[in-house]
């Protein structure tokens, strides 16, 4: 059987294990280092650097270089090199390629398939996203495995009998606090949460700041206009921040730089003292996340056997300060925090690559998921912290008479308020029975699987009509992905809208909106572009009726 390897598709740095017997083994890059800066560039004769070169490459060339890619999975970012525009799913990929490649140097073997790594709190378009980039590079991915999840799992053979478990996951960019709960060999996760926009980068950022600063005392020269020269300061503050863990105080110096032929030395001295009060308040906020998690799991304080920390960050020894004030735990000491999410991920390939289940794990959905009602708010269907797999259903009305289509906005967040979650698309049902207002029956059903992927359906239960979607890998987008079926989506959005608010819109949008809506008819016959056209022009037709249906409503009372 085709060996499986476990990835940790990390932020600032990635890493890959494989199962080797009775234990998972890191798998050494090309430079024997376990860890590969998770980093892109392009050179200017367009050769593509990944890695240790990639990084070294940026301090010339930082706007031919991509880090940080994994902060963007899910979203519509790009990155444009040489008039070329790159998603982040083509930045992860290659990223993928080369772990793969050393994997297959390293084994002697092709490698075809993984367990990767995501943040335990991403969404689902990020999870979609993570899939996609691992078929880019020819990797079938058999499992989407939560970071916190995956920490457990390595330390999971160590310890039998009934544990109550604490994950504390604090990378270069992102942020997992996770309570499991271990029964011999099962492992049920009982409560999750974090930040995506909280790690290492963040305190780098802080630590450039106050270097800057300092800097600017030292010297007239403009850094931040000198794109080389910042970079090496960037260099320099994330090497003095990880000397911070292990000493009292780091330096962090640009050597011989001046112009006019005098050249100056700056260095900067920064405490470890000085070092934890500025990243405190992001810390505190760990902490408070973390309690959160205790709480919702229903461990309380104390109620903690075990302490699990991963991600290079959490070597910071204020973290380490806070989590015993706070808990009265020590941490597990016997796992590398950088490699203990690839060595766990190693460990779940290892069972699926031998077709076993010595260990159990039962995940959770780390947000809501719902839709929207009237006046803005948002209705969970599958609500955070569910076991997963799962599956949910509710049922809905129309709101107006004789209605025949509804459109479904599918959310994912904690708000009570529409605008305050994450919208994952909109999708349309039509051929509804005409009815009364609210005597029509509309179930919707969210089902989530075990790697936090979503499918939403929606049915007519009188009629039978139904119409099911999956989560796409970029931020609101539903649906199959043509642009025939987005143009259908939305020009039904508009009729419905239109069909609503005839008597309230004026003649010359009422116009408009008949001659999109016949043109949208016509889409097959049109080229690329013209559809892209016509995708635009129905869209912002589309959220001018809203507008036309929200002053409706608060006409009626209904809003």
């Amino acid at each position: 059987m085709k060996r499986i390897i476990g990835i940790d598709l990390g932020t600032t740095n990635s890493a890959a294990a494989f199962w080797d017997g009775d234990e998972p083994r890191i798998i050494p890059n090309d430079r024997g280092k376990s860890l590969t800066p998770s980093v892109v560039s392009w050179t200017p004769d367009g050769e593509v650097l990944v890695g240790e070169s990639a990084k070294n490459q940026s301090v010339l060339h930082i706007d031919r270089t991509v880090s940080q890619v994994k902060r963007s999975m899910g979203t519509g970012a790009s990155f444009v090199i040489d008039d070329h525009s790159y998603s982040p799913v083509d930045v992860s990929s290659l990223i993928l390629a080369k772990l793969k490649l050393d994997a297959e140097k390293f084994l002697g073997e092709s490698i075809e398939r993984a367990v990767i790594t995501v943040p335990a709190h991403y969404g689902e378009s990020a999870r979609a996203a993570t899939i996609k980039a691992g078929q880019a590079c020819g990797l079938e991915v058999v499992r989407i495995l939560n970071e916190p999840t995956a920490a457990a799992l390595c330390e999971a053979g160590r310890t039998e009998g009934r544990r109550r478990i604490l994950v504390y996951d604090l990378g270069g960019g992102t942020f997992d606090a996770t309570c499991l709960h271990q029964d011999g060999r099962a492992y049920t996760v009982k409560s999750t949460a974090g930040d995506r926009e909280l790690g290492g980068l963040d305190f780098d950022a802080m630590l450039l700041e106050e270097v800057l600063e300092a800097f600017a005392k030292q010297t007239d020269i403009e850094l931040r206009a000198h794109p080389a020269l910042l970079q090496q300061i960037r260099d320099s503050v994330e090497r003095a921040k990880v000397e911070l863990s292990s000493r009292l105080s780091a330096d962090v110096s640009l050597p011989f730089i001046g112009t006019g032929g005098s050249a100056v030395h700056l260095s900067h001295t920064i405490s470890r003292e000085a070092f934890s009060q500025l990243v405190a308040p992001l810390l505190r906020k760990t902490i408070k996340i973390t309690l959160q998690v205790v709480r919702e799991a229903g461990f309380g304080v104390q109620g903690i056997d075990a302490l699990i920390v991963s991600g290079g960050s959490s070597r910071i020894p204020l973290v380490h300060t806070y989590l015993q004030r706070s808990l009265g735990l020590d941490e597990v000491h016997m796992i590398n925090p950088d490699e203990v999410v690839a060595l766990g991920a190693a460990v779940q390939a290892g069972m699926i690559e031998r077709g076993i289940d010595t260990v159990r794990v039962t995940d959770v959905a780390p947000q809501s998921l719902g839709v929207e009602t009237f006046g803005d708010c948002f209705v969970p269907i599958v609500r955070r912290n569910t076991p997963i797999p799962a599956r949910s259903r509710r049922v809905f009305t129309t709101v107006s008479d004789n209605q025949t289509v509804v459109e479904i906005h599918v959310l994912q967040g904690e708000s009570e308020l529409v605008s305050e979650n994450t919208s994952l698309g909109r999708f349309v049902l039509s051929g509804i029975r005409k009815a009364a207002q609210g005597q029509a029956r509309i179930e919707v059903g969210f089902s989530v699987n075990e790697d936090g992927l979503v499918e939403v359906d929606a049915h007519d239960v009188d009629t039978g009509v139904r119409h099911s979607v999956s989560i796409e890998a970029s931020e609101q987008s539903l649906g199959s992905g043509s642009h025939e079926s987005e143009i259908e989506g939305i020009r039904a959005r508009v009729q419905m809208l239109f069909d609503r608010l005839r008597s309230e819109i004026d003649e010359d949008l009422a116009e408009e909106t008949s001659h999109f809506l016949n043109l949208a008819w016509t889409v097959g016959d049109a080229d690329t572009e013209r559809r892209y056209e016509i995708v635009a022009a129905l869209g912002a037709l589309a959220d001018e009726l809203s507008s036309y249906a929200d002053v409706a409503e608060v006409r009626s009372g209904t809003a």
